[in-house]
């Protein structure tokens, strides 16, 4: 195997995964941002995103204004389900 050969091998490995992370930027950014919106964005950037308008309206969204009082509506509502799990499993009481 000739060296260029590897090259052109790698450089399309390379340019595969740029484009990869490029089609998924919308969700990147949007989780990296801690979105209350990210698994709507996640499912247009995954079903419309090849469209281009679907990707360019799920990268608008990404970098919207997230708004604090979801989130934390959300962490609450996550750390009472982990509670009750560990409640049903067995775990400890809660702490009062």
């Amino acid at each position: 195997m000739h060296w260029a050969n590897v090259f052109d091998v790698l450089g399309g490995i390379g340019l595969l995964l740029s484009l990869v992370v490029l089609y998924l930027l919308p969700i990147l950014l949007a989780w990296a941002r801690g979105h209350d919106q990210l698994t709507l964005i996640s499912l247009i950037t995954l079903l419309f995103g090849w469209t281009i308008l679907g990707w360019v309206v799920a990268l608008l969204w990404s970098i919207t204004k997230v708004d604090p009082a979801a989130v934390a509506v959300r962490a609450s509502i996550k750390a009472e389900r982990s509670r009750a799990a560990g409640r049903a499993a067995g775990g400890p009481p809660p702490r009062s």
